[in-house]
């Protein structure tokens, strides 16, 4: 698959409502919030899983995030122009 496939294949998978149900379910209304938001997090979780299904650990999600270009990063819900780094993406995991 080319990385457009697996990018729209990511985003349809984070569209779908079950998934829409938990991001809900997990979002808070109170304390600090997420350096990156829960859907982006799905979504990054999902382009890694039809990338790279062998591995399934967070260094290496952020890995997969990095040779993506800004505009597929802002299709899978990544607004900000800040680099992804492990720690913002576990905050987007804990927070």
């Amino acid at each position: 698959m080319t990385t457009t496939q697996r990018v729209a294949r990511a985003r349809a998978f984070t569209d779908s409502e079950v998934v829409r149900q938990l991001v809900a379910q997990r979002t808070r209304t109170n304390g600090r919030p997420r350096k990156i938001s829960l859907h982006a997090v799905m979504a990054a979780l999902a382009m890694h899983g039809v990338s790279r299904p062998g591995t399934a650990c967070i260094a290496a999600v952020v890995e997969t995030l990095r040779t993506l270009s800004a505009s597929d990063l802002a299709v899978l819900g990544f607004r900000s122009q800040k680099q992804i780094t492990y720690r913002r993406m576990l905050s987007g995991i804990h927070a």
